[in-house]
């Protein structure tokens, strides 16, 4: 069985950031799946999973390793992700 539930939601203004709507399913039969509510004038759901794409991902651990060997300060690209 999958270890992620995914969102069934339509409409949801989040599919597109949400880790839920963008994982890819497992194809053993058992993926489960769920309709997540919104609440009136919510963007998000309470089970809201932040999609972080994979270049976003190198960039921070690009920085990182950069910080390990240097003396002076190195800022990060990619404004406000840590």
């Amino acid at each position: 069985m999958s270890a992620l539930t995914k969102c069934d939601t339509l409409y949801c203004p989040s599919a597109g950031v949400c880790w839920r709507k963008q994982a890819p399913a497992k194809h053993d039969g058992f993926q489960s799946y769920q309709h997540f509510t919104l609440p009136p004038g919510a963007v998000r759901c309470e089970s809201f999973w932040p999609f972080v794409a994979a270049d976003a991902v190198e960039e921070i651990r690009r920085c990182r390793e950069m910080n390990l060997t240097r003396d002076d300060e190195v800022v990060p690209l990619l404004g406000g992700v840590s």
